[in-house]
């Protein structure tokens, strides 16, 4: 179901402390940016996109913009 995906798409929760790569960025920014939804006051997600196929190929897209 697309709203399962939307769901899956919409986590903000964030990796624990020992998940982190070390990028350079800096510990609360790249805390951050390891949530599959990610909302900073200066950057973020800006669409989540589904796109799904039935058996017979027919597909369809939904997209969700945020601003």
């Amino acid at each position: 179901e697309k709203q399962t995906l939307f769901d899956l798409l919409a986590d903000r929760a964030t990796a624990a402390d020992d998940e982190l790569p070390d990028t350079g960025v800096g510990y609360e920014l790249e805390k951050a940016l390891s949530a599959i939804f990610i909302k900073t006051p200066v950057y973020g997600t800006r669409c989540s996109t589904v796109v799904t196929f039935d058996r017979s190929f027919e597909g369809q897209l939904e997209e969700r913009v945020f601003v």
